[in-house]
């Protein structure tokens, strides 16, 4: 590998997407983490209920735990409007 490029160890993550399940109530909600490179991450929360499946997401630069990412204020008013 040439100096200039960039490989697993110098950019990008080595698990560039991670997903994780909850279930509330009787909806099924699956969280991303994807990483982009370049030290910015895209975070996904998509809630499936029944036939129908709505979703949002959010960029940061910060590599969050899977815990954090659940009470991001953006995750936690989409699902407030999905469940209740």
């Amino acid at each position: 590998m040439d100096k200039g490029q960039i490989g697993f160890g110098r950019g990008v993550a080595k698990n560039p997407e991670t997903k994780w399940e909850k279930k509330l109530d009787d909806a099924t909600v699956t969280y991303t983490k994807i990483s982009v490179g370049g030290g910015f991450f895209i975070y996904d929360c998509k809630c499936k209920r029944g036939a129908t499946t709505t979703a949002t997401s959010w960029q940061t630069s910060s590599d969050m735990p899977e815990d954090e990412v659940e009470q991001i204020p953006r995750f936690v008013d989409f699902l407030v409007g999905r469940i209740s």
